[in-house]
């Protein structure tokens, strides 16, 4: 069993090679429960239980020969928080461009980097109407 439904979970899977199948395990049954689908390989799988820090919701067992990568928490938290500081530090570089806001401090620069709301527009799109 890679994974045991309601077991909790600090890492994720890729499936580089082979299949897995991923089945509903009702009150922590010692064997397998029902089949509800297979995964193979190229699928991902595991990812609520990082994100969520949740039980798993089901119980993934190989099917064969079963080659994974695994993505742990810890490793995981630290892809998402430099992510978040370096889009953190493209705001700030970007503000520091604004002449209007040349004379704001560091701290006040990053007080509105704090609070921006972004949003996407493709192109032709109306942004403001007067």
């Amino acid at each position: 069993c890679i994974m045991k439904q309601d077991c909790d979970g600090d890492a994720a899977y890729a499936i580089l090679e082979g299949e897995c199948g991923v089945y509903y395990d009702p009150g922590n049954a010692e064997e397998r429960g029902t089949y509800v689908r297979a995964l193979p390989a190229g699928r991902f799988f595991g990812e609520m239980a990082l994100t969520y820090a949740c039980k798993r919701s089901r119980s993934v067992y190989a099917h064969g020969h079963l080659v994974l990568g695994e993505l742990n928490r810890e490793v995981y938290h630290s892809l998402i928080i430099r992510r978040s500081q370096d889009e953190r530090h493209k705001r700030v570089e970007s503000l520091r461009g604004v002449a209007m806001l040349e004379t704001l401090t560091d701290e006040q620069i990053a007080k509105i980097v704090d609070v921006l709301v972004t949003a996407e527009y493709k192109a032709g799109d109306t942004i403001i109407r007067q």
